[in-house]
């Protein structure tokens, strides 16, 4: 992603996101790196964190955390559907794409995988030369018959003088429909949680029965997953540290997210 956000400066919209196909136990094995105007590799820039995430979840690196929330208007932190809150990891320095710029994938310090043409050279074109190109957009690996593995790409600078990606001319394709106002409101309305924020214990009350629960950290670790097929369920929460987690449920085949907070 190259995206032009309201907030964050020239940095605010650029995030490189990936989603594991296994489960992952230790991630550090995993790296990227950008190939800057078409300059060769320049190796493995960034290595992730050692830390374990599930298949199916979304990992998604970004210079700034704020910016790129406040333009996915409430869709960055768990898209529609998934399972798992996204990991969101804020860096610095990475990444350093500039919508012409290609990345490779690293896996045990080998490159797995590559994007654009890390040896690309314009021609009379200049930048329009490069059908991959990003700038001011997103490009976007399909994952959606009949094109799964297919790359899209948007419009040159399809995100500029739009407030969020839902009312820009290429919205993120997890985050198309109308947009989420918080996590909070996924919660039905035939569910009680309580007291929230939570000195140590937490009350779930429901009309039908509550099939599995998981707990999930900030950063989109998970905690504690449990099944229970219960309409009423007392969570003990003495063991967590004072913080903001996830709670997700599923109840009648359907999933909700509740944010919680624990303030002994």
């Amino acid at each position: 992603m190259d995206l032009t956000t309201p907030i964050g400066g020239n940095s605010g919209g650029k995030a490189v996101m990936l989603t594991a196909n296994q489960n992952i136990s230790d991630l550090s094995t995993y790296g990227f790196g950008s190939a800057g105007n078409g300059g060769g590799s320049d190796g493995e820039e960034y290595t992730f964190p050692s830390i374990s995430i599930n298949a199916g979840q979304h990992v998604i690196v970004c210079r700034d955390s704020l910016a790129l929330s406040t333009y996915f208007n409430g869709c960055l932190e768990q898209f529609p559907g998934s399972l798992y809150p996204n990991l969101i990891i804020e860096d610095t320095i990475e990444p350093t794409g500039n919508g012409n710029d290609a990345y490779e994938l690293f896996f045990n310090g080998n490159v797995i995988e590559t994007f654009g043409d890390i040896v690309h050279s314009y021609g009379t074109g200049g930048f329009t030369d490069l059908p991959w190109a990003y700038r001011g957009s997103w490009a976007w690996k399909d994952t959606a018959a009949p094109n799964v593995g297919n790359w899209v790409y948007n419009v040159d600078n399809c995100s500029d003088s739009s407030t969020t990606t839902q009312t820009s001319a290429c919205p993120f394709p997890l985050c198309v429909g109308l947009p989420l106002t918080s996590v909070d409101n996924n919660l039905s309305n035939d569910i009680l949680i309580y007291p929230n924020p939570s000195s140590g214990i937490l009350n779930l009350k429901s009309n039908t029965e509550i099939e599995q629960y998981s707990i999930f950290n900030i950063s989109g670790q998970l905690l504690l997953r449990k099944l229970v097929n219960l309409k009423e369920i007392t969570l003990e929460l003495t063991n967590l540290e004072n913080g903001t987690y996830f709670l997700n449920f599923t109840t009648n085949n359907s999933l909700v997210t509740k944010k919680i907070i624990v303030l002994k």
